[in-house]
């Protein structure tokens, strides 16, 4: 006895006479599993899935090995080129890719500029405040010099005050 595809109807006859239009053609090619997913490109598991599943029509299981009617999977994938048969993309970039690339080099070295003037700019206000501060603490103990000197002369002058008013 043999093994009947997914979908069909039994051997020696048919349950209907009505042409089914979603039922492939399934006396053309069919695959194994690998071929199908490499001709496809599809996973071997989305396949074994819907296999599995019974979405696939025609479909047969021998053993481990499914044989699946080309057309089935032509009806539920577009069929695309394998990897190794694509066109090859030119490494090379588009000439607008170029010139923006150009342009923003260009923006990026008149950046590089302007942080460098502004580093130099920023060093040197950093300079000014450092010695800015500097003197500012000299004047400070300067002040305090003063202040101390201006409290000795009023004490003299408290003592000379007070000697005299004794005398």
């Amino acid at each position: 006895m043999t093994e009947q595809p997914a979908g069909l109807p039994p051997a020696g006859g048919s349950t209907s006479s009505r042409f089914d239009p979603r039922t492939p053609d399934l006396s053309g090619e069919n695959l194994t599993l690998e071929e199908a997913s490499t001709l496809f490109r599809v996973s071997e598991r989305t396949l074994r899935r819907q296999l599995s599943a019974g979405q696939i029509v025609g479909a047969v299981q021998r053993g481990r090995r499914w044989l699946i009617p080309r057309a089935s999977l032509t009806g539920l994938y577009e069929l695309r080129q394998p990897a190794a048969e694509l066109p090859t993309q030119s490494n090379e970039p588009e000439p607008q890719v170029l010139e923006l690339l150009a342009q923003l080099l260009e923006r990026e070295s008149k950046a590089q500029a302007q942080l460098e003037a502004k580093t130099g700019q920023l060093e040197a206000m950093t300079e000014r405040l450092l010695e800015s501060e500097v003197r500012a603490a000299r004047a400070e103990e300067q002040a305090k010099a003063l202040t101390l000197e201006l409290e000795a002369l009023k004490q003299r002058r408290r003592w000379r005050r007070s000697k005299k008013t004794e005398a």
